[in-house]
């Protein structure tokens, strides 16, 4: 896997359509128009790949003159998604 910095919004204007067109409650924020128009609050966007396909994305986001939020518009694309932890947790019997 690797870490891909995003500069430009145009890169990433197919993912965005992708989380936009997903069945989630937040799926309207990820419209690409919406993001062009948020794109320069960013410090720092980012896109995580598998063997060149996309896993996640997200992005740093300047909330005054000491605050910054993070995983802003982040996104786990749905063929990575795992629903539940249990699965994963060892149990003892």
């Amino acid at each position: 896997m690797i870490i891909k910095n995003v500069y430009h919004v145009e890169d990433i204007k197919e993912l965005c359509e992708e989380a936009a067109s997903d069945n989630h409650r937040n799926a309207e924020n990820y419209q690409y128009e919406k993001m062009k128009k948020r794109w320069d609050k960013y410090l720092k966007f980012h896109v995580l790949e598998d063997n060149g396909n996309p896993v996640a994305m997200g992005g740093i986001v300047r909330f005054g003159h000491d605050i910054v939020r993070i995983c802003d518009r982040y996104c786990t694309f749905r063929s990575y998604r795992r629903f539940g932890i249990n699965k994963f947790i060892k149990k003892k019997y």
